[in-house]
């Protein structure tokens, strides 16, 4: 009887860490999708995307979210445009094409912000 309580507690204990580290993935996988799943809930404006233009998200610094995010739109589409993912530094953001803008915690040089896009973007920018 002692056997089998402790099998099943030491079963316990290795799946309730299991769990506990597969947490953090899929949550970084989640907000990751989340990403390009956003654009059917904005109101672009008309000139947001010409017919040919692609839904582009900008990533700027590193984490798991943004290292997920290439992985997570591969082959999507949004309104019959297909998604591309451009990884940019913060210096060239004021050039970049954004529809929408994830800033990574790490790496992204937040202290100074992280400027404005181009003229030409129409932004979601990350919360």
């Amino acid at each position: 009887m002692l056997r089998g309580l402790l099998v099943v507690v030491a079963w316990s204990a290795l799946a309730t860490a299991q769990a506990r580290a597969q947490t953090p993935a899929v949550e970084y996988a989640v907000k990751a999708t989340d990403l390009y799943k956003f654009a059917p809930f904005v109101e672009w404006p008309p000139k947001a995307f010409s017919p040919s233009d692609p839904l582009v998200i900008c990533i700027v610094g590193r984490d798991r979210v943004a290292e997920l995010v290439d992985e997570a739109v591969n082959g999507q589409t949004f309104a019959g445009h297909p998604i591309r993912v451009v990884h940019v530094q913060r210096a060239s953001l004021r050039d970049a094409h954004c529809n929408i803008l994830y800033v990574a915690l790490r790496g992204s040089g937040q202290s100074g912000g992280c400027g404005r896009p181009g003229r030409r973007s129409t932004v979601l920018p990350s919360p």
